[in-house]
């Protein structure tokens, strides 16, 4: 009966766990507008629906953000086999050697294929990790590039011209700043 119980439990948590995270990553993203805009709130007269609206919102958001760095395979949460030339670059920049292609054992992913010393938890483990990743990481970049660009905004043109003075120089002679 325990063990009928745990297979039952075991999605609702990993469906939940995953649902935090898009939750979390969504809101980063409307918090961050909410700032921008300036707008101020009174979190006391809201009704509980409007929590319960904004919840859904920022976990299609968090799914949606995640679903597109995804699709244009900026972040992963699969195990890529055969890699695009930014992935073989990035490894080669990083690794400091080549990429060397691995074998896909039997057209199953590698982390279900893994034997011992994975056991489930830690393949769970890495999965959450993943999702993690993969919608925290692309949300907060999202959130940080809309402030910068709220903040540059602000800035006055003489500081504007500086600013892109230096990143032209930056830019076109490398060199002189390494």
């Amino acid at each position: 009966m325990e063990e009928i119980l745990k297979e039952i439990l075991k999605p609702i948590k990993d469906f939940l766990t995953r649902d935090v995270i898009f939750i979390t990553g969504g809101s980063l993203i409307f918090s961050t507008v909410i700032y921008i805009r300036g707008w101020e709130i009174n979190y006391e007269k809201i009704p509980l629906p409007i929590y319960i609206a904004v919840a859904l919102f920022s976990h299609s958001v968090g799914f949606a953000v995640m679903q597109l760095f995804n699709g244009l395979r900026i972040t992963n949460i699969t195990t890529i086999h055969n890699p695009n030339a930014i992935d073989r670059l990035i490894y080669r920049i990083f690794a400091r050697r080549k990429w060397v292609a691995i074998e896909n054992p039997s057209g199953a992913t590698w982390l279900a294929a893994t034997p011992l010393p994975y056991d489930q938890a830690q393949k769970d483990r890495i999965i959450t990790l993943k999702h993690i990743g993969a919608t925290m990481g692309p949300c907060a970049f999202l959130a940080v590039f809309c402030s910068h660009l709220q903040l540059y905004s602000r800035l006055g043109a003489h500081t504007k011209s500086r600013i892109g003075q230096y990143l032209r120089r930056l830019v076109l002679r490398p060199s002189l700043y390494r």
